[in-house]
């Protein structure tokens, strides 16, 4: 041990790192001062004030701005201006902060300690600086772009990922100190923050596609790392409780490595299994009796699917697989219950798509219906996609088959102006049976009280990732699957393909085949 002097960094170093990277960057560089001279507990609240005053920056934009600065890949300069003139401003009244009152209070700690390991304070220094310089680039380079997508999920999803590979660093640092855990903290933060401003322009760019698929995938494995890791740590928590093991075991390196290994292999086996849920989509086969009425049929094969949600990300023989899935079950009517397209993706497979498309073989015909994301975006260019794959499309309207069977199409919700479900019924007498397409559910008992006899909807994706599937089943009278109210047969599809990251864990892509046998 050797008397020093301790080197920390000065006011006006955290102060342009602060205004640089954000709060974050200069709540690291305080948190590493106040470990250097032993105040572990103001370094765990140096910390802490940066994450909230980040979040507090976060819910400040999404107040004043609550806005997409850049629609369709084209910058609007007045809302990034705004956003830039408010970032500003918080970051330098927390640098100013920093700036003013922390390095009194460090000097006073200072002066209380007498002894200190040289070596060890300079390894810790030079550690902190290569931290705050990613911190920094990163701050620097992606906060202006991540904000675009504040609005949504994915957003959200981006601001939680910086926390998270913050605790999966702390962790792996415990397993494996120094060079390998400021490695992985830095592949692990930075691989969505830096695919997520090239994945913006995917959609006039189709070769930036990979940059898409590995920001959707990563986010994917940052929320399951994190999962499977706080997983682990509670099953510790109450070995240590229960004294299943003894402590001292639990504590040793090997433990730690043996831990890091199972996450590792545990969400690597997650996400592999999730692609295979939807790559080969389930047939689910159901058998149902609806009353005859006055209709000719005496049975008729229904094949049900929705929600394919046709992007760059889907590839080009994904449709293709799912339709000679329908083709095999010798559908007699093939109904799919909207969203057949995603987004504002300028999909290079369009053509591909439409052709495959009128392969599907019914005797009836292809039926199809408008979904939320259909009106969210480009409705017209879906229109004209609809209408080449020889579709037929109901928007609020009623199709009588060969006086065989009604097929009612109605709008999804999010269609203020669509027509009530007594104005549609108008047309329909009580002859034969109904078959309602409906993106999402909606008015239950209105549709068990007109006596519909099958409704089909989707929209939910049965949760596509856990925990989400249980959220869902919170959120819908029917998540997923088969339900008989009353009169009426509801069947709500998982759908064949999947919002963001071909994964699905807790669900699977499927399509739905329903014999109906007339009585």
């Amino acid at each position: 041990m050797a008397d020093k002097n301790i080197k920390l960094f000065t006011a006006r170093t955290m102060f342009i790192a602060t205004m640089v990277g954000g709060p974050i960057s200069g709540s690291l560089m305080l948190a590493r001062d106040f470990k250097q001279i032993g105040d572990n507990r103001a370094a765990r609240r140096s910390m802490l004030s940066g994450i909230l005053s980040v979040l507090f920056l976060y819910a400040i934009l999404l107040l004043f701005v609550g806005i997409r600065p850049f629609p369709n890949g084209v910058i609007r300069w007045k809302e990034v201006s705004i956003i830039l003139v408010i970032s500003t401003l918080l970051k330098l009244i927390y640098a100013g902060i920093v700036y003013f009152t922390t390095p009194p209070l460090l000097k006073g700690k200072i002066n209380e300690i007498n002894k200190i390991n040289e070596l060890a304070a300079k390894k810790e220094n030079r550690a902190s600086f290569g931290q705050i310089s990613w911190l920094t680039f990163i701050g620097f380079f992606t906060f202006p772009v991540s904000v675009d997508i504040l609005s949504n999920v994915t957003g959200t999803l981006l601001v939680l990922s910086f926390y998270f590979s913050f605790y999966l660093y702390a962790r792996a640092r415990k397993v494996y100190p120094g060079k390998f855990a400021r490695c992985l903290f830095i592949f692990i933060f930075t691989i969505p923050f830096i695919t997520y401003p090239l994945s913006l322009y995917e959609y006039s760019r189709p070769g930036l596609r990979v940059f898409l698929l590995v920001f959707t995938y990563s986010l994917v494995v940052m929320g399951y790392l994190f999962l499977f890791t706080v997983g682990l740590e509670a099953i510790t928590a109450i070995i240590r409780f229960l004294k299943l093991i003894p402590g001292r075991w639990i504590k040793t390196k090997a433990a730690g490595m043996i831990g890091f290994y199972l996450v590792i292999l545990g969400v690597s086996a997650l996400i592999v299994h999730g692609h295979f849920n939807v790559v080969k989509p389930r047939i689910q086969t159901y058998n149902i009796q609806v009353p005859k009425r006055h209709t000719k049929l005496e049975k008729l094969k229904v094949v049900a699917a929705a929600d394919f949600h046709l992007s760059n990300i889907t590839g080009p023989h994904f449709l293709e697989n799912v339709v000679e899935k329908i083709n095999s079950l010798n559908p007699d009517l093939v109904l799919i219950a909207g969203d057949i397209t995603i987004e504002r993706s300028k999909v290079v497979e369009w053509k591909t798509y439409n052709a495959d498309f009128r392969k599907i073989k019914s005797r009836y015909g292809v039926y199809t219906i408008i979904g939320n994301h259909e009106l969210q975006y480009n409705p017209e260019k879906t229109l004209q996609f609809i209408e080449r794959s020889n579709m037929r499309l109901l928007q609020d309207q009623v199709e009588n088959i060969e006086d065989k069977i009604y097929i009612l199409g109605r709008n999804d919700k999010s269609d203020k102006q669509r027509k009530s479900l007594e104005e549609l019924m108008k047309s329909i007498k009580d002859d034969l049976p109904v078959i309602m397409m409906e993106h999402r559910i909606s008015e239950m008992e209105k549709v068990e009280d007109k006596k519909i006899d099958l409704h089909i909807s989707g929209h939910t994706h049965a949760g596509q990732l856990f925990p989400a599937n249980l959220l869902m089943e919170l959120i819908y009278k029917i998540n997923w699957g088969y339900k008989k109210y009353t009169d009426t047969h509801f069947f709500v599809t998982s759908g064949v393909g999947t919002w963001g990251p071909p994964v699905r864990v807790g669900s699977f892509s499927e399509i739905m085949d329903i014999n109906i046998t007339f009585n």
